[in-house]
C-alpha cells in the first residue's frame, strides 16, 4: 500500500516539472528563432543593428525599421465634456530603415473620446530612413472620468512591428 501511496504523492510533482519545461520551451523557441520582441517602444534604441550591416528583410537603407514617437505619451489633462482639447501632434520617426505603415489607429477602453484629427503617416505610406511623418490627435470626453487608450502604429519590415502612444485624458464638469 505505501508504494501505491509514494507513486501518487510524485506525480504532481513530474508534472509541474514538465509543465515548467514546456513553459521554458514555449519562451526559448521564440527567442531563438528571431521571432520575439517584434514589439518597438517608442524609446527603442535606433540606429542600425550591431555591425552597421542591413538585414535581409531590411532595406539598404539602414536594416530593418525602427519606429520612435515624440512624445512617446500623450496627456490632454481635464476637458470639459462635449468639448475637444488642444490638437497634439506626436511625431514619428524611422530610425533604421525604410518603414511601410500598415495601419495608424487608437485602441484601448476609451478610443472613442479620442480622434486621429489628421496625419502623413497614412495607411500604406513609407517612412523613408531617417525620416518622419506626423499624427494629430484629440481628445474630446463624452463622459465624466478618466478615459486612457493608445495610438497603435503597425509597420514593417520586420513583421508584425508596432510601436504605441499611451492616450490619457480626464472628463470635467467645468
Amino acid at each position: 500500500m505505501a508504494d501505491k501511496k509514494a507513486f501518487w504523492t510524485t506525480v504532481p510533482g513530474i508534472i509541474s516539472g514538465v509543465a515548467a519545461i514546456i513553459t521554458g520551451l514555449a519562451v526559448l523557441i521564440p527567442i531563438v528563432l528571431g521571432v520575439g520582441g517584434k514589439h518597438r517602444s517608442s524609446n527603442a534604441p535606433s540606429g542600425p543593428p550591431p555591425g552597421g550591416s542591413p538585414s535581409a528583410s531590411g532595406s539598404a537603407s539602414g536594416g530593418p525599421a525602427v519606429l520612435a514617437t515624440d512624445p512617446s505619451s500623450v496627456s490632454f489633462g481635464g476637458v470639459v465634456v462635449g468639448k475637444s482639447a488642444q490638437d497634439v501632434t506626436v511625431t514619428v520617426t524611422s530610425s533604421g530603415g525604410d518603414a511601410t505603415i500598415d495601419t495608424v489607429e487608437i485602441t484601448g477602453a476609451a478610443q472613442g473620446a479620442f480622434t486621429i484629427a489628421g496625419t502623413t503617416c497614412g495607411n500604406g505610406s513609407t517612412i523613408a530612413a531617417q525620416s518622419s511623418c506626423q499624427v494629430t490627435l484629440r481628445f474630446t470626453p463624452s463622459a465624466l472620468g478618466a478615459a486612457s487608450a493608445s495610438l497603435e502604429i503597425h509597420y514593417h519590415p520586420p513583421d508584425s512591428s508596432f510601436t504605441t502612444v499611451s492616450l490619457s485624458g480626464n472628463g470635467t464638469l467645468l
